[in-house]
């Protein structure tokens, strides 16, 4: 079925009415306007590990900083090798598919050092972390070109943008205060998986996951 785009409203001028058409047009679909709040929900669960992750890391397990390095690599690995394949997986399987898939293999490298909160998890979890990310962002992105108007898309992403990264100082201040109180590296991680997986159920039962799907709704919403 072909996807009838939002109409396009009149040019903006200043930078509040571009964030503001920004704004809206996270309301167009319910696509999107999920996909939204659950990649914002996904990136505080990441923000709880990566924003404590050096004193994880130097302090806590006493690792030295070249380790610290091989977590970001193995995370950058992973990233680069799930990027990679994603464009060949979307011509086979729905991006809504691969999207909650991600979500799920995101919980699944979170859980590895919760279970086992030692280096080499944290390695083996970066790198699944990693790939996650990449599967999600490339099929995110690309169905987004599919259902919002291409003079409307740098608005939409510097709006939805600006919501996921408010949860980068909010997750890093929130990892501190459960690691300060629990003095657990395990908990701090266990506290991660918990909030992925939620996400993860959340995205499967979501008009997000029917993305790219036969009859899939992604028009706009009628206000």
């Amino acid at each position: 079925a072909t996807t009838r785009r939002p109409r396009t409203p009149a040019a903006p001028s200043g930078i509040r009415s571009a964030l503001a058409v920004g704004l809206r047009t996270i309301g167009y679909s319910p696509a999107i306007l999920w996909g939204t709040a659950l990649m914002t929900t996904a990136n505080l669960a990441t923000s709880l590990i990566e924003g404590n992750l050096v004193y994880i890391l130097l302090h806590t397990e006493g690792q030295s900083k070249v380790t610290l390095g091989i977590v970001f690599s193995a995370q950058g690995a992973g990233a680069v090798t799930a990027g990679t394949l994603a464009p060949r997986l979307m011509r086979r399987t729905p991006a809504g598919q691969i999207i909650s898939t991600g979500m799920a293999l995101s919980a699944i490298g979170m859980a590895i050092p919760a279970a086992l909160p030692t280096w080499g998890a944290i390695v083996a979890g970066a790198a699944i972390d990693g790939a996650a990310f990449a599967l999600v962002v490339v099929c995110w992105f690309t169905s987004l070109q599919q259902i919002i108007p291409a003079e409307l898309i740098g608005r939409f992403v510097a709006m939805g943008r600006a919501i996921a990264y408010a949860t980068i100082p909010a997750g890093a201040i929130l990892g501190a205060t459960l690691l300060n109180t629990t003095g657990s590296v395990r908990a701090l991680f266990t506290a991660a998986t918990t909030i992925q997986l939620l996400t993860t159920i959340t995205t499967t039962r979501s008009p997000l996951a029917q993305i790219g799907a036969t009859n899939t709704d992604t028009t706009p919403s009628r206000h």
